[in-house]
């Protein structure tokens, strides 16, 4: 398992008090082993969210947030 993944699963195990809320303590068990076995499968892989932040401007805008039409 990489890196990666390990620190996916240690955030849930940080965010178990809030999960127990809204399941049975015996059903988070089963899901988090069912996620570590699908993880440790040979050839699993997995990504964290993508920000993508950008900012622009069209030719010959003036700063103006008016839209005229």
């Amino acid at each position: 398992m990489s890196y990666l993944m390990a620190g996916q699963l240690s955030e849930l195990e940080r965010l178990r008090p809030r999960l127990l809320d809204v399941l049975a303590e015996d059903a988070l068990d089963r899901l988090l082993e069912a996620a570590k076995s699908q993880l440790a499968a040979p050839g699993c892989w997995g990504m964290t969210f993508t920000l993508v932040q950008a900012w622009g401007r069209t030719p010959g805008a003036t700063g103006d947030t008016a839209v005229s039409g």
